[in-house]
C-alpha cells in the first residue's frame, strides 16, 4: 500500500492503544469498586496520558545514557529487554499510563539506535525481538485457547444462538463505527481547520477506505480481556467477564480474519497501487553515502597509515556503486570517474547481480570448508560461530548492496 496509508495505521495503533487501554483502566475500576466520576476521570486521562509520555521520555533519556557507555553486546541486549519494565513501573506507580510510558521509551531510543549500539548488537537486537514479539503474540492466543473451553462452560446458561448473535452483533459494530468515525474524522477536521487543509493534502477516498477497514483487533485486546479481574471489592465475581472474554474472541476472530483475508481483495479491487517513495528515498540516500565514503577516502588518502593499495581498492568501489545508484535515480551523468564508462548503455544492474552471485557461492564455499574444518575436529564449535558469524555479516552486506 502506499507509504502514507501505512504510517497512518501503524501510527495511529500507537495512539488506539494507549488510549483505549487508559479507558479500559477506568471501566475496570468503576465496575470494581461500584463508582465513577466523569468530572474526576476526565483531568485524571490526560493526566496519565501525559505523564506516560514524560515518565517515557525520562526513562529512554536515562537509559541512552547508559547504553552509551555499554559496548558489549549482551549486556546491552538485556538493557534493551528491560527497557520497558523501567518506564512501565514507574508510570504505574504515579498512576501515569505504564504502556505509553513504555511506547514512549522504546520509540525515543529506536530513533538513537544507530547513535547508541554497534552493528553487533543491532543485529542481535533485531533478531531476539523479531522472536519475542512473534512468541508473545503465540502466547496470548494460545492462552485464549486455553480458557475459551472454561469460558463456554461458565456461559452454559445462554443458547449457541445467543452467544453467536451477541458475537456477530458487537463485531459488526465495531468494524461499522471504525469506518464511519475514519470517514468522519478525516473530512470533518479539513472544513473544521484552514491550517489543516493548507498543510495536509487531500485523502484519497480509495486510501480512506482501506484505513477504515484496517481495523483488525488482536493481542492487545486479547491481553486487555485476560487482565480482567475475578472479583470486584465487595467480593462478588466480575459480572459478566467469561461473556466479556467470549465476545472480544469473536471480534478479534472477525476483524482478523475476516478483514484481514478480505484486505488484499480490497486492495486490488480499488486498484490501489504502491508509492516509489521508499524504492527513491533509499536509492538517494545510497547514493549520498556513497559520495560521503569517496570524500572520507579522498581525505584519508595522505595519512601515514593507510596502505596505497587500501585506498585504491576501497575508491574502486565505492566509485562503481556511486555511478550505479545515480544511474538508477536518473542523474544522468555520474560525475568525476565516470568518463570511461557509456552511462546510458553500461549494464550497472546485471553486473552488481552477477557480482552478487559470484560472493554468494564463494561465501558458501567458504562455510562448507568450515563445516569440514568442524566435523574433521580441526576446529571448535565455537571457533566456527565466530568464523561464520562475520561470513554472516559480509553476506548481508553484499545482499543490501554493490
Amino acid at each position: 500500500m502506499p507509504r502514507r496509508v501505512v504510517s497512518v495505521v501503524e501510527g495511529e495503533n500507537l495512539t488506539n492503544d494507549w488510549t483505549a487501554l487508559v479507558a479500559y483502566k477506568f471501566a475496570v475500576a468503576a465496575v470494581v469498586t461500584g463508582s465513577f466520576s466523569l468530572l474526576e476521570a476526565g483531568p485524571e486521562f490526560l493526566y496519565t496520558g501525559l505523564a506516560g509520555v514524560a515518565v517515557g521520555v525520562t526513562a529512554g533519556a536515562g537509559i541512552a545514557t547508559v547504553r552509551r557507555r555499554v559496548e558489549d553486546p549482551i549486556t546491552e541486549t538485556t538493557i534493551s529487554l528491560l527497557t520497558a519494565y523501567a518506564a512501565y513501573l514507574p508510570a504505574e506507580a504515579i498512576g501515569a499510563s505504564g504502556v505509553l510510558a513504555a511506547v514512549t521509551a522504546g520509540v525515543w531510543l529506536g530513533w538513537r539506535a544507530s547513535e547508541l549500539t554497534n552493528h553487533t548488537t543491532r543485529l542481535q537486537l533485531t533478531a531476539i525481538w523479531q522472536l519475542l514479539v512473534f512468541l508473545l503474540n503465540a502466547v496470548l492466543f494460545v492462552l485464549v485457547g486455553l480458557q475459551l473451553p472454561a469460558v463456554l462452560d461458565q456461559l452454559s446458561g445462554r443458547t449457541g444462538g445467543e452467544l453467536a448473535g451477541y458475537g456477530a452483533l458487537i463485531a459488526l459494530v465495531v468494524i461499522v463505527v471504525r469506518i464511519a468515525w475514519v470517514y468522519a474524522l478525516t473530512y470533518l477536521i479539513r472544513q473544521l481547520s484552514s491550517r489543516v487543509r493548507e498543510r495536509v493534502p487531500v485523502a484519497n477516498w480509495d486510501q480512506t477506505a482501506l484505513v477504515a477497514w484496517a481495523g483488525m483487533r488482536g493481542s492487545v485486546s486479547l491481553a486487555a480481556a485476560l487482565a480482567i479481574p475475578t472479583e470486584i471489592d465487595s467480593g462478588g465475581a466480575f459480572p459478566d467477564r467469561d461473556l466479556v472474554i467470549f465476545l472480544a474472541f469473536c471480534v478479534i476472530l472477525a476483524t482478523l480474519v475476516i478483514q484481514g483475508l478480505l484486505m488484499p481483495a480490497l486492495i486490488r479491487a480499488l486498484g490501489v497501487e504502491p508509492d516509489t517513495l521508499d524504492q527513491d528515498e533509499e536509492l538517494n540516500a545510497r547514493l549520498e553515502i556513497a559520495y560521503a565514503a569517496i570524500d572520507q577516502i579522498n581525505d584519508l588518502e595522505e595519512e601515514d597509515w593507510v596502505h596505497p593499495q587500501t585506498v585504491e581498492r576501497t575508491r574502486m568501489m565505492f566509485d562503481y556503486r556511486r555511478r550505479r545508484f545515480a544511474s538508477r535515480v536518473g542523474n544522468g551523468s555520474a560525475g568525476d570517474g565516470a568518463d570511461d564508462e557509456d552511462q546510458d548503455d553500461f549494464d550497472y544492474e546485471g553486473r552488481a547481480q552477477s557480482y552478487q552471485r559470484f560472493m554468494h557461492e564463494v561465501i558458501g564455499a567458504q562455510r562448507t570448508a568450515l563445516r569440514r574444518l568442524r566435523d574433521e575436529g580441526d576446529v571448535s564449535d565455537e571457533v566456527r560461530r565466530r568464523v561464520e558469524y562475520d561470513l554472516d555479516l559480509e553476506e548481508a552486506r553484499i545482499s543490501q548492496a554493490v
